[in-house]
């Protein structure tokens, strides 16, 4: 569903005249998206494209790190007891490997001209190499875009030193040409483009923009992609508090193994407005907000009915509304919560 770009100037290594923050920046903006880029490979969020052109354009400029280079900078930064020189590289070798957007479009080159760009210093102080294959790489995604009927929301570049932490940008031009591998796709020459795209440089900022519910409604049965869906709308939630909860104050929280099953069979999985609320359930669980919506679940229906406790290790039961039907059924574990499952409103039972 979502798409990441990164932009070639993410990965070069700063010239010798630069200044010793330009080198800081670089290094933990490398660090910083590789270990995101990570996360969001394995929950399987997001698919991820570089530009063909990066690896010759690098060469080119002089754009890779030589390790005695790198060696001395993390010395001068005072991080030779945080971060290896290696790791370095072989974070650039990882981005180097990811696939390339124009194979992708089964494209060849493209041609662009009268470039405009809102806003107007986004770019400013790059060499101009880098900010013209930033415009091509903005193109590149205007067409898959238009191929592939995707939405501008879902394309994100990932990039480093520019001036917020994420922007909206709007690029204009005009394609005057345009040389796809084979006959399956035509543009006709020339070709007008006004695309808007988000930027980010920083990961923390990328996961206020991720929508959960979008997420979660595509996420194809996949039980990490629903735990990175719920995730994020706790984070999004937590930031919108009065006080929000330090990290370490967050409940940790996990799946039962009859969770998804039950989602299933009411809808949970598929349907918008059932989704919104069982996130915003979950959510509240978690940062132990409106707590009067959660109950003991009792061994029977009387009110003096003890507290139901799992066999296995006494662990006690509760049961949360999600609305006037449905209910969400959870362990309070030593850990923390188990979400256990998702019933109607006469249902008393709970999967151990």
């Amino acid at each position: 569903m979502y798409k990441i770009y990164v932009d070639p100037y993410l990965l070069v290594y700063p010239q010798a005249n630069s200044g010793i923050d330009e080198f800081e920046n670089y290094i933990h903006s490398l660090i910083s998206w590789g270990e995101e880029i990570k996360k969001i490979k394995e929950a399987n969020l997001a698919t991820l494209y570089l530009s063909a052109k990066t690896p010759e354009i690098l060469a080119n400029i002089n754009g890779y790190p030589e390790r005695n280079e790198l060696e001395k900078l993390i010395v001068d930064l005072n991080l030779q007891n945080e971060i290896d020189p290696h790791d370095i590289l072989i974070l650039i070798e990882s981005f180097l490997k990811l696939p390339f957007v124009e194979d992708r479009l089964n494209i060849n080159a493209i041609l662009i001209d009268n470039i405009q760009c809102d806003p107007v210093f986004y770019l400013d102080g790059r060499n101009e190499i880098f900010v013209q294959i930033y415009y091509e790489l903005t193109v590149l995604i205007f067409l898959l875009c238009k191929i592939e009927n995707l939405s501008n929301k879902h394309q994100i570049i990932v990039t480093r030193y520019i001036q917020a932490e994420n922007t909206q940008i709007l690029i204009e031009c005009e394609i005057v040409d345009c040389e796809f591998c084979n006959n399956s796709c035509h543009v006709n020459i020339p070709y007008d483009v006004s695309i808007s795209l988000q930027s980010f440089v920083n990961p923390n900022s990328l996961h206020n923009y991720f929508d959960a519910l979008d997420i979660w409604i595509n996420a194809n049965q996949c039980e990490e992609v629903y735990k990175k869906a719920i995730t994020i709308f706790v984070t999004q939630t937590n930031k919108q508090l009065e006080k929000p909860k330090p990290i370490n104050e967050i409940t940790y929280w996990l799946f039962g193994s009859r969770l998804l099953k039950s989602l299933k069979d009411l809808g949970f999985l598929d349907e918008h407005i059932k989704t919104k609320m069982l996130l915003r359930t979950c959510a509240e669980i978690i940062l132990k907000q409106n707590m009067g919506d959660t109950h003991w679940l009792r061994t029977g229906k009387g009110a003096n009915n003890p507290q139901k406790k799992r066999k296995k290790d006494g662990t006690k039961a509760w049961r949360r509304d999600i609305d006037h039907e449905y209910h969400l059924h959870y362990w309070e574990t030593e850990r923390g919560i188990e979400f256990a499952s998702v019933v109607i409103h006469n249902d008393m039972k709970i999967p151990e």
